[in-house]
C-alpha cells in the first residue's frame, strides 16, 4: 500500500485525467514485461463514463498500489507509477470494464502485476 507521503504526492501532482495500465507477465523468473496497455484519457468534455471509469482507477491505486515511483516517460509526460500485485482484487474490480478487455485478454499468459501509470508534469523540453 502507498504510504501517506505517496498518497499525498499523487493527489497533488497528477495533472491529467489520463491513467496508463499495463498488465506485465514474467519473461523470466525475474523479468516482467507488458503484454497489453490501456489508455484511459477523460476527454475535456467529460465523458461520465470514462470519468467514472478514471475515479475508479485512482481509488484502486490509492488502496492496492505499491512503490509510487517515475518508471518512464514520454515526450509530453512522466508518468507516476504504481505496481498491484493483488492480480485477484484488480480482476475483480475491473474484469467486466469494456475498455479494460486488452489487459485481460492479451492471449499472452497470466498477468503477474498490473502497472497503474498517472502523468505527473510535462516534460520539458
Amino acid at each position: 500500500m502507498l504510504n501517506e507521503i505517496e498518497k499525498e504526492r499523487f493527489n497533488n501532482k497528477v495533472c491529467a485525467k489520463e491513467v496508463r495500465i499495463s498488465a506485465d507477465i514474467f519473461v523470466s523468473s525475474l523479468m516482467t514485461e507488458s503484454a497489453a496497455e490501456v489508455d484511459i484519457v477523460v476527454p475535456d468534455t467529460e465523458s461520465q463514463v470514462l470519468l467514472d471509469l478514471y475515479v475508479r482507477i485512482c481509488k484502486f491505486a490509492l488502496i492496492h498500489g505499491e512503490d509510487l515511483q517515475e518508471l518512464f516517460q514520454t515526450s509530453k509526460y512522466v508518468y507516476m507509477s504504481c505496481v498491484i500485485h493483488d492480480i485477484t482484487a484488480f480482476k475483480t474490480e475491473f474484469e467486466n470494464e469494456e475498455f479494460l478487455k486488452p489487459l485481460f485478454n492479451h492471449g499472452k499468459g497470466e498477468a503477474a502485476m498490473f502497472l497503474i501509470s498517472f502523468p505527473e508534469k510535462n516534460v520539458q523540453s
